[in-house]
């Protein structure tokens, strides 16, 4: 359940930033195309930050997720999730090609 939450705050900000963005050709194509998303998976919180970077570097919109330990984590603000992209296929698949399927 805890894992559904933290991808459902990643789509939520993802959307909500693209409401407050003009729709860019790989948009558009993300959107008519049905909004496709797959899920890997990290073994670190380091890892979630170096996706952020890299999709930075690229010129790759990213939303990192940051839950507040409300929860879980004891209270503690953790990174859990990211969001990358709407992008075209292989410039998402640059950032996250290398990850396994969660």
């Amino acid at each position: 359940g805890a894992l559904l939450a933290q991808s459902g705050y990643t789509y939520d900000a993802e959307k909500g930033e693209l409401n407050h963005v003009r729709m860019d050709k790989d948009t558009l194509a993300w959107l008519e195309g049905g909004a496709a998303k797959i899920c890997v998976k990290v073994d670190s919180e380091q890892a979630l930050y170096d996706l952020k970077r890299k999709a930075g570097e690229a010129g790759i919109r990213s939303c990192l997720i940051v839950d507040d330990g409300l929860t879980m984590f004891h209270g503690v603000k953790t990174p859990t999730c990211i969001a990358v992209g709407p992008a075209a296929a292989t410039e998402i698949d640059f950032i996250t090609g290398g990850l396994p399927l969660y």
